[in-house]
């Protein structure tokens, strides 16, 4: 172990290195865990969406660095205004980006649109496709592919969405490589009634 004194140099930095390695997968399933625990509830305010897709950007930066890949973005004009939770919606679109580097992507981009009615972001990557079997299960919570994995990562992803009123959707082809879209209700303030907060799936609004 690394309090013994006759290990050597070199084996001293690789069980560093791997322990940590071990240590930063478990904090990613504790967070993964409590993320879920507590996506049922979860308090909003008003945000620019253009905000979540720059804090995401931030949030990989040194995973895209440690991997040697590539993430791009595709944002439209500010403001794209939704109500949400800026730590459940960042905590979920990093999910997707972190993932798809994980599963092997050299390449993830981010676009960021609005049509009348929702905002929509997709994440898409050129990492291998996802088999048509496990796409139908992917969302499933402890559902999971990975050996250390919770099967809670994408559950999370999924309930976050839900809980904001939105859709998620995957599809995944051979050749074209992985991209889930996120569908979110663009927020009109002169529609939100007090009423509505009351009655929105889980949502409380700040105060």
């Amino acid at each position: 172990n690394l309090g013994n004194s006759k290990l050597p140099a070199q084996s001293r930095a690789l069980f560093q290195k791997k322990l940590m390695s071990r240590l930063e997968a478990l904090e990613a399933q504790v967070s993964d865990i409590l993320m879920y625990a507590r996506s049922g509830e979860q308090s909003v305010k008003c945000l620019d969406a253009v905000d979540i897709v720059e804090g995401v950007s931030s949030s990989v930066a040194s995973v895209i660095e440690k991997s040697g890949a590539k993430l791009t973005s595709n944002i439209g004009p500010r403001p794209i205004k939704i109500l949400g939770n800026v730590t459940a919606l960042n905590g979920a679109i990093t999910n997707l980006v972190t993932n798809a580097i994980e599963a092997g992507a050299k390449n993830v981009n981010i676009t960021l649109e609005a049509d009348v009615a929702n905002v929509i972001i997709s994440v898409c990557n050129d990492g291998p496709a996802i088999p048509k079997n496990v796409c139908e299960k992917i969302f499933e919570p402890f559902y999971t592919t990975k050996s250390n994995g919770t099967g809670l990562g994408l559950a999370v992803v999924q309930s976050v969405i839900r809980t904001h009123m939105g859709k998620i959707g995957l599809v995944s082809q051979e050749g074209k490589g992985t991209c889930f879209t996120i569908s979110i209700p663009l927020h009109i303030s002169n529609k939100v009634s007090n009423d509505s907060s009351n009655n929105n799936g889980g949502i409380t609004k700040a105060a």
